[in-house]
């Protein structure tokens, strides 16, 4: 009799299972109605509704398995099938909530969001009665339908042959989805790739180097810049309306020159001699923050003017940044040359999608010669188009990331320094003056390959034709704080938030800029000032101008897991259990746990730009 209670109970929770991913199945539709499916054949649908079955079929199998393993143990079956029905009407009220929320947001519901309704004094959502028996009566109609799961498991749970059977469907399903999804994502197929946007909890494999090793796809095609279907399955409402993008006067070259890792403090006549004395014939900007705490972010945000928080986004539809569309419309060449690569990130997908002939890694056995690799093709690019029309130049150079320089008389001017970096000896009481003295020698490194580059344009008479945007990604934590950080990517406080920013633009006077800007703002302000683009910068960006103090409340930025905006007195962070976080700039917890004021304008901005 112990066996069999067993055995029943197995099989209740499969049948459980098995109805509730049908519910979630149905509910999952409503997402369906708010995408552009004109694309969709009746196989993309399938395969939509294949993902939701077998997905929630095992998160709810599990769930139930977590929750009412002890409930089973102790052989209290009545009280495992009051569970299941409570189990069951919370999760199909919350699909059915995140439903709602999707439609309206494009964002599905975290911890963060929920907080913001119920604590934010009616900011995203204010219930008017109307809306609050409507609300109870969805909640009513999602726990008839808990009642009717678990009724029927109960009726079904002695037959065990079919249960099985529903196991090994639902996993062999759950294998085939997740094996089309890899494969689709390596060839861009969006169809199938944006549905691990549009269902909640859905987190897909992808093995694309995989596909690659094994010869079935080539380097080629899994890292084509060639938008899908020449563009016309964009995705993305990216810009709002077309772009109108004239002359208006003298069509300057643009150069980016940024250099990974480089935090603000840097910028000094004792680290950067040469860019520092390069930045009074600029505009130096002493409060930039960046868009993210690492490259991916940085760079991304640098490009689009947008929120971190739309990376999967381009990269799923290969959406180019707004700063290519308008170089493209204005017949500007383009080129990047890049210390690392451009495939990781995939910033070849992403920023400079569509764009021909794009220069993806350099030559080199170390991050040096890469770097010297990159300058020199450069030089050699722009020679070939200074008579050519404008052109807009990226170079990124690497060797401060990895805090290398070379170990001779001539580039040491800090001792002692690091001579092998072990970043497992990392920990509060390291003594990072060594570390940071290697990195302060690369960092006079890129200072002595700035200022080469520098000296290029001049020679080839291009400094007064040229608008140039020194910067960095993002910054570098050395323990500053006394809590163990190292690196980036950590938090977001001012070592690895802040960065450098000098912009030289032919006929503009050199100054001081104090107010806080954001990388969100570079791009908008090329646009209006450089390249003629008449849209308003809401229609593309959510950035402002570089050249007023916009006031703002607080400045985006992201991680790999992380969304946070960055107030002059604290930092809010919608952290990776999808709750909210309250910061000080030292990364100190904050005690103003205030629900921010600006969170519905926040929230638009990091949605506004989706279909």
């Amino acid at each position: 009799m112990k066996d069999r209670t067993g055995r029943l109970q197995f099989s209740f929770f499969l049948y459980n299972s098995l109805f509730m991913s049908i519910c979630l199945s149905i509910c999952s539709g409503r997402f369906v109605s708010v995408v552009d499916t004109e694309s969709w054949s009746w196989f993309n649908f399938v395969y939509f509704y294949a993902v939701a079955f077998s997905l929630y079929f095992f998160i709810t199998f599990l769930v139930q398995l977590l929750l009412t393993g002890i409930f089973n143990i102790f052989k209290l079956r009545k009280t495992v099938i009051v569970l299941s029905l409570l189990l069951d009407a919370v999760i199909l009220i919350l699909f059915l909530a995140d439903t709602f929320v999707f439609n309206q947001f494009r964002l599905h519901i975290n911890l963060a969001m929920l907080e913001m309704t119920f604590l934010g004094g009616g900011q995203i959502v204010s219930f008017s009665p109307k809306m609050l028996i409507e609300i109870f009566g969805l909640s009513a109609a999602c726990v008839a339908a808990a009642v009717l799961c678990v009724f029927l498991a109960v009726k079904l749970n002695k037959s065990k042959r079919f249960a099985v059977t529903t196991f090994v469907f639902s996993l062999l399903l759950l294998i085939i989805t997740n094996g089309i999804h890899g494969f689709a994502f390596a060839t861009h197929k969006q169809n199938y790739v944006e549905v691990s946007e549009m269902l909640p909890l859905n987190k897909p494999l992808t093995f694309s180097k995989l596909l690659i090793k094994t010869g079935i796809l080539t380097k080629e095609e899994v890292y084509s810049t060639e938008l899908p279907g020449n563009g016309k399955n964009k995705k993305m409402n990216y810009p709002l309306h077309p772009l109108v993008c004239k002359k208006n006067g003298e069509d300057f070259n643009i150069l980016f020159l940024f250099v990974d890792s480089l935090r603000a403090d840097m910028l000094d006549k004792e680290y950067m001699p040469n860019t520092y004395e390069i930045s009074k014939e600029g505009i130096v900007f002493k409060d930039h923050i960046s868009g993210g705490i690492n490259t991916r972010h940085g760079i991304f945000t640098l490009f689009t003017g947008l929120p971190g928080s739309y990376w999967f986004k381009a990269l799923s539809t290969k959406t180019p940044s707004i700063l290519v569309q308008a170089l493209e419309q204005r017949g500007y060449s383009i080129g990047a040359f890049t210390g690392a690569g451009l495939t990781m990130p995939e910033f070849n997908q992403t920023i400079f999608a569509g764009v021909k002939d794009l220069r993806l890694s350099s030559k080199g056995n170390n991050v040096i010669e890469r770097d010297l690799d990159a300058i020199r093709d450069f030089e050699k690019w722009a020679e070939e188009k200074k008579n050519k029309g404008p052109f807009f130049g990226f170079i990124f150079l690497d060797n401060v990331h990895s805090a290398a320089f070379p170990e001779d008389t001539e580039n040491t001017f800090y001792e002692p320094y690091w001579k092998q970096i072990n970043h497992l000896e990392l920990n509060n009481d390291f003594d990072r003056e060594p570390y940071f003295n290697r990195y302060k020698n690369a960092v006079r490194f890129a200072d002595r390959n700035i200022k080469k580059l520098i000296d290029f344009l001049g020679k080839e008479d291009l400094l007064n034709k040229t608008i140039i945007v020194i910067g960095a990604d993002h910054g570098e934590e050395f323990n500053d704080n006394k809590k163990n950080f190292w690196g980036h990517n950590g938090n977001f406080t001012t070592y690895q938030a802040r960065v450098p920013l000098v912009i030289l633009w032919p006929g503009k006077q050199a100054e001081e800029v104090g107010y806080r800007t954001s990388m969100l703002d570079i791009a908008p302000t090329l646009l209006t000032d450089a390249l003629g683009c008449e849209n308003p910068i809401e229609d593309y960006s959510s950035g402002a101008s570089l050249w007023r103090d916009s006031k703002r409340k607080f400045v985006f930025g992201s991680n790999y897991s992380n969304d946070a905006f960055i107030e002059p007195e604290r930092i809010v962070i919608i952290n990776k259990a999808g709750s909210l976080d309250y910061r000080l700039p030292n990364n100190d917890k904050a005690s103003d746990r205030d629900v921010p004021s600006y969170w519905k304008e926040a929230l638009k901005e990091m949605t506004k730009f989706l279909k």
